[in-house]
């Protein structure tokens, strides 16, 4: 059962770093294309900084689930570095509780601000705000997942392959 899960956890981190890819790509593009625009052709788009905006912001909030599955989010090592082996682990389920939590509160926090803002729509493109504001509680569900499978299983290596992408 224990690698059925970790598969799953370990194909859906997968999908998470490409698709974090691609999107700082397009918002690269979408940068670039207006940097050139502006200041070649004295052309300015509405769209292209409203694209980079919500490419970086759905980029931003799904790298923090991989930081919490991963174990590279920002900490600080002042106290497990100074901390006794045997209270290692205990102070690393802490951080791992301590993650998960905040997932649950970003989750439920984000889910309501996706429901007040249901009739919003973008100035430039016109879409819903929905789907980008939906990266809040879709970034916390995900953080408290990983999270609780760090708790469960503890910190598992992760595939090599992950770090190539």
């Amino acid at each position: 059962m224990m690698r059925i899960i970790a598969a799953i956890s370990d194909g859906l981190a997968r999908l998470l770093a490409a698709a974090v890819v691609v999107m700082t790509g397009v918002m690269l593009l979408a940068l670039g294309l207006q940097v050139v625009l502006r200041y070649a052709f004295s052309i300015t788009l509405p769209w292209p900084d409203e694209l980079a905006l919500a490419m970086f912001s759905w980029s931003v909030l799904l790298i923090a689930p991989l930081g919490v599955k991963e174990g590279f989010h920002a900490r600080l090592v002042v106290v497990p570095d100074n901390l006794p082996e045997r209270w290692k682990p205990v102070q690393q389920r802490g951080v791992d509780l301590l993650c998960a939590i905040l997932g649950v509160a970003l989750a439920v926090a984000g889910s309501r601000y996706v429901l007040e803002s249901s009739v919003m729509r973008s100035a430039a493109i016109g879409y819903p705000l929905v789907w980008l504001y939906a990266a809040l509680p879709v970034s916390g569900a995900l953080m408290v997942l990983f999270a609780l499978e760090r708790l469960i299983w503890g910190p598992r290596a992760q595939p090599a392959e992950m770090l190539d992408v």
